[in-house]
């Protein structure tokens, strides 16, 4: 029988069999499920529950500071409570933390 935390981690590595949304950062698809996401950030959560379907499913983030990579690191962290924080990202996931309203991922570049 599977833990919690190993149900997250198997939904996180095998995204992009049943995933059901899409972020779009600088051309990369990144996928995710919306569920998992959106219970992680309000930000998120109102993006994704907006009333209207948007036309095209993919969501872009539209950030400079923010590269495929850090975006990974943010969904790991979503998913998992844990990403890899480094001289090079803590910057843009700092960024990432308060544009997404995530605390936790705010506490963890701090630490």
């Amino acid at each position: 029988m599977s833990t919690v935390k190993e149900l997250y981690r198997n939904l996180y590595e095998d995204k992009d069999d049943n995933a059901d949304v899409t972020f779009l950062v600088h051309g990369e698809e990144l996928k995710a499920h919306k569920i998992i996401v959106s219970g992680r950030s309000e930000m998120l959560k109102a993006m994704l529950n907006f009333p209207a379907p948007p036309v095209d499913p993919r969501y872009p983030v539209n950030d400079e500071v923010i590269q495929a990579n850090d975006f990974k690191q943010f969904l790991k962290f979503l998913y998992l409570d844990e990403c890899d924080v480094n001289y090079t990202n803590i910057g843009a996931l700092l960024h990432i933390s308060e544009m997404y309203l995530v605390p936790l991922l705010k506490a963890k570049c701090l630490e």
